[in-house]
């Protein structure tokens, strides 16, 4: 019978959690916040149950996954988010296998989906914030690689947008990054959809987009931020957004919304605001805040009473003590979770909203 040794994670500290085996049996990878704020990876000694060398940080943002070889189990590549994805190789012949690949696709994203158990194939995927998948496979041991097929292939030939990587500060001086994409051709202020996030600890990437792309399509401009609470920016800039639903993480859309129109890049007359889940919770929260920016709002599965989302503290996939810390107690902060909740100040609203519902 084998014996399990359970791996206290609390002995840890705060922010860790398994990475990767490694190719020595005492030694796993773990990627942990306990050092600087921000997750790096680390070396984790099973034997001393101590925290070992650093492998990989960096100096603004966190490590999301490693990979590592199913056959020795040799650290290949580090990846993070910057504006967009951004892949690190450790290890050196994986890199010139990689590399010799990325040179193919001169300002494109490639991404490894798959790789078999022999590590002798490979699947990736190339794509842009204006350019549909494109999925390849790549023979390691030749280097060539040979073209699959195409996700969307009917939007070939058809005019795409260019997603550009914006930064401003909140009204308390907060840095907020975000993204705006434009119509194709587009001059001037235009209509324009804020589009939050959903999570809402969670963040926005740049990159290939259809909801965006099919937006900017009918003419819109479409903006994405990572409001404070957003993954990927360290703990200081996450736990800001701890309790903040509707109130400060809803100050910085807002404050983002004025800055596109002092941008000349929205029509301060042809805003809306749409979301999915937490992003639908802030479409109407915006809309009863700050009714006078919005034209038309949409909300798709989107929270309306924070209140009635947190029965007994211990829903809406979370432990009771999380519940308190992201959002807030039920009874104890009862007044504060409604004057943040929508359906108690419908009658702010002032313009045509669509409601919809996930199952």
């Amino acid at each position: 019978m084998v014996k399990w040794d359970p791996l206290d994670i609390e002995e840890t500290g705060v922010g860790f959690y398994f990475a990767g085996f490694s190719e020595k049996p005492e030694l796993i990878y773990i990627a942990s916040e306990r050092e600087t704020g921000r997750y790096a990876v680390y070396e984790y000694n099973l034997g001393t149950r101590e925290i070992g060398r650093t492998v990989f940080e960096h100096s603004e943002y966190e490590v999301y996954r490693i990979r590592t070889s199913v056959v020795d189990g040799r650290l290949l590549s580090v990846h993070y988010l910057e504006d967009r994805w951004v892949t690190r190789f450790v290890d050196a012949e994986y890199r010139r296998l990689w590399e010799s690949v990325e040179q193919q696709f001169p300002g494109k994203t490639v991404s490894i989906e798959s790789t078999d158990r022999n590590e002798r194939s490979s699947i990736f995927v190339v794509s842009a914030d204006d350019f549909s998948p494109v999925y390849y496979r790549l023979d390691h041991g030749t280097r060539e690689f040979s073209r699959l097929f195409r996700a969307r292939p009917t939007l070939d030939g058809q005019p795409l947008s260019k997603t550009e990587s914006i930064r401003f500060r909140s009204r308390d001086g907060l840095e907020i990054s975000g993204y705006v994409t434009r119509p194709a051709h587009a001059s001037g202020p235009t209509a324009t959809i804020i589009f939050p996030h959903d999570g809402p600890f969670r963040r926005s990437v740049g990159g290939w987009d259809p909801q965006v792309q099919f937006f900017a399509s009918r003419g819109f401009t479409v903006f994405q931020l990572n409001y404070r609470g957003s993954t990927g920016y360290g703990r200081k800039f996450r736990e800001a957004g701890y309790q903040q639903y509707g109130r400060a993480m809803q100050d910085d859309i807002t404050d983002g919304v004025q800055w596109l129109i002092a941008e000349g890049i929205a029509d301060p007359d042809r805003i809306g605001i749409f979301g999915i889940g937490y992003g639908g919770y802030a479409a109407l929260q915006g809309l009863v805040s700050t009714p006078e920016l919005y034209a038309a709002g949409a909300s798709y599965g989107g929270i309306s009473n924070l209140d009635a989302l947190l029965p007994g503290n211990a829903s809406y996939g979370f432990y009771s003590p999380a519940n308190r810390v992201l959002i807030g107690a039920r009874w104890s902060d009862r007044e504060s979770l409604r004057a943040a909740s929508p359906v108690h100040h419908a009658t702010h609203i002032r313009v045509p909203v669509l409601l919809g519902a996930r199952n």
